[in-house]
């Protein structure tokens, strides 16, 4: 793509390019890699590219055992659903990162995916009893929370976008606060 964290304002997009250029990691943006060799990538434009290292990032896809299913997938590979939750099939539901909206693409985002957890079990329990089902209305903006890996992370929602080690604390109080209640030991 042409920049990176596409999803986010260009406040944060320039905080992680200099995070990463601290790190002495070079950025190549709008360069599609036709060929890989050690040490190099071949990019389309005729390009090589030398490298120490090479991380290959790509997007999400759905698991590959959902192919077989026989539901209506996305691109990526995930089950598309309905407001309401449905797959293709009515009587399979979807939520969290497996699903993808057919009629509004959301981000892969822990938010979205805790979220869809109490709709999901209400309509799960109105599908049983044959009533109607709710529309799951995902929030148009949501708070991110972007570790960096070194006790510093970055907030960003909408226009808004900030960076310090107090927000990688926020970030984990917040993590580990959500975490607890699936502490086993404390049950």
């Amino acid at each position: 793509g042409s920049t990176i964290m596409r999803t986010h304002n260009r406040r944060v997009q320039a905080h992680f390019k200099q995070v990463l250029a601290d790190r002495g990691v070079h950025l190549h943006t709008g360069a599609e890699v036709q060929q890989v060799q050690a040490g190099e990538l071949m990019a389309s434009d005729g390009s090589v590219l030398q490298a120490d290292e090479i991380i290959w990032v790509t997007q999400a896809g759905g698991p590959a055992w959902l192919k077989d299913t026989g539901l209506a997938l996305d691109d990526d590979g995930f089950v598309r659903v309905n407001p309401f939750l449905q797959s293709s099939d009515p009587r399979i539901f979807a939520a969290g990162d497996v699903c993808a909206f057919a009629d509004r693409p959301l981000e892969k985002a822990g938010v979205f995916a805790v979220r869809m957890g109490r709709p999901l079990a209400d309509n799960l329990r109105r599908a049983a009893r044959a009533e109607p089902l709710q529309a799951y209305r995902p929030q148009r903006r949501w708070l991110a929370l972007i570790s960096t890996g070194d006790q510093h992370a970055v907030a960003s929602r909408g226009a808004l976008g900030f960076a310090g080690d107090w927000v990688w604390r926020w970030k984990d109080w917040i993590d580990r606060r959500f975490m607890r209640q699936y502490d086993l030991a404390r049950t």
